[in-house]
């Protein structure tokens, strides 16, 4: 008996609850992915104390870098891929998935080579303290080793979350979490080891992930749709040439967000080592913060995926009203909760007075910026969804060149406000996506774009 698909359909039923089943899997797995580098922050600023911390802080955000360039091009896959199971072509989610894995395992190469042949002048870049620079080094290498791991993470998890399941991606995230987290105590409590034990036990915590989720799904490989034969992997001209086509300015806009961040990293990094391991407490709280958004917009683009390629357009609509109104009332209360209690929130990542001081700083700013990450997430919903590779990579060079390196310099240097100033322009520049996707979703036009058909009517 043929097994049962693992496609999803999500252009019927009710909105609110398929938003509910897809996300919820989505945000449990983004906490516990997210948990690596918390985790290895939280042992390594307790055990290792300030100086790791910086190393630790400051080259996750390096390694990040390069993942998200290559989440760009997971994204895409999962647009297109969610595309065509809204036009009911599975031949098609089967041909984009071979043409997927193949490109990023590729890709995930090239970037280990550079990454590790330009290490010291990267860290270089980033202003990283000499006192943690012997331990950065040694951290970003190690990480570099285990992009394979990675890039196939995020391709696999991609492809199911574009064919409406969400749940599996959970389970092969929450098994890597664990063992991450046994791991991380042993090498860096117990050993010793430090930042090198902390990159370690991250590294391999990925490779179980992607072992797993391979055996899972060659086991099941009729239901997931795809053969796993060798022949299936090669990357046909049409489905490559679309994910390029999609992939290529969504990871070019991912790159640009997360260079601003690097860029304004290294700028505080100047102020010296409480105050880099402080941006770097500050830019982990973020990347917490920014879970639920991201989670709800992956779902919603998704969503918006399947429903704008089955031509209903008024379901979109409600489920970007959906994204907006849930992502925005988040980003309130978790602005309202570091308005609130700043130095018990930093302290949890180093007890020093210095870093706790930087928490008081950074309160206000954290508002800001956490209300701007909510409300953007239906943009985000909205230009991934349907596929608008160049609007989105517009606004986000906008966002992080012009508003957040520009807002960050001018606050910073021009007014005086120092490091407040960079955190206060990050979080200003947040808006420009809000108000970009707003102009293009009330103009209506996007009811009429298509991916697919290569053309924009």
């Amino acid at each position: 008996m043929a097994e049962k698909t693992m496609v999803r359909n999500m252009t019927e039923g009710s909105i609110p609850g398929h938003l509910a089943r897809f996300a919820l899997p989505l945000l449990l797995a983004n906490c516990l992915q997210a948990l690596y580098t918390t985790v290895d922050t939280l042992v390594v600023g307790r055990v290792v104390g300030t100086a790791g911390l910086s190393a630790v802080s400051n080259c996750a955000e390096l390694i990040t870098f390069y993942t998200m360039i290559a989440m760009g091009f997971a994204s895409a896959g999962q647009i297109i891929i969610a595309q065509y199971v809204g036009k009911d072509d599975l031949r098609s989610v089967s041909r984009t998935t071979g043409a997927l894995l193949t490109f990023l395992f590729g890709f995930s190469i090239a970037c280990t080579v550079f990454s590790c042949l330009t290490v010291r002048w990267q860290l270089q870049l980033l202003n990283l303290p000499e006192e943690a620079m012997a331990d950065g080094v040694r951290y970003t290498v190690i990480c570099s080793l285990g992009f394979v791991f990675t890039f196939l993470y995020n391709a696999l998890s991609a492809i199911l979350r574009g064919m409406g399941d969400s749940k599996r991606p959970l389970v092969f995230v929450a098994v890597s979490s664990m063992t991450n987290l046994v791991l991380d105590v042993l090498f860096v409590a117990v050993f010793r080891w430090g930042p090198v034990g902390a990159a370690i036990a991250t590294t391999f915590s990925q490779a179980v992930s992607v072992v797993i989720s391979l055996l899972y799904l060659y086991r099941h490989r009729e239901a997931f749709g795809f053969d796993f034969r060798p022949a299936s992997f090669r990357p046909e001209g049409r489905y490559f040439r679309t994910i390029l086509r999609l992939g290529v300015p969504m990871a070019c806009q991912y790159a640009a967000i997360l260079f601003s961040i690097v860029f304004i990293a290294s700028q505080v990094n100047v102020y010296g080592v409480a105050a880099s391991a402080a941006n770097g407490v500050a830019n982990k709280l973020e990347n917490i913060v920014r879970i639920v958004p991201n989670s709800i917009a992956t779902a919603g683009s998704a969503m918006v995926a399947q429903n704008i390629a089955a031509k209903k357009q008024k379901r979109v609509t409600k489920i970007l009203l959906y994204t907006l109104v849930l992502c925005g009332t988040w980003g309130l209360l978790c602005g309202l909760t570091m308005l609130r209690v700043p130095e018990k929130i930093f302290a949890l990542f180093d007890p020093s007075e210095a870093v706790q001081a930087y928490g008081r700083q950074y309160s206000t700013a954290g508002l800001v910026g956490y209300i701007g990450n909510g409300l953007r997430a239906a943009s985000n919903a909205l230009l991934n969804g349907i596929g608008f590779a160049s609007l989105s990579l517009l606004s986000g060079l906008i966002d992080s060149v012009a508003a957040r390196i520009g807002f960050s310099l001018l606050l910073a240097r021009t007014v005086g406000l120092g490091i407040y100033g960079f955190w206060l322009g990050s979080a200003l520049a947040g808006y420009v996506p809000v108000l970009i996707g707003g102009t293009y979703f009330l103009s209506g036009r996007w009811k009429t774009y298509e991916l697919l058909g290569d053309r924009k009517k």
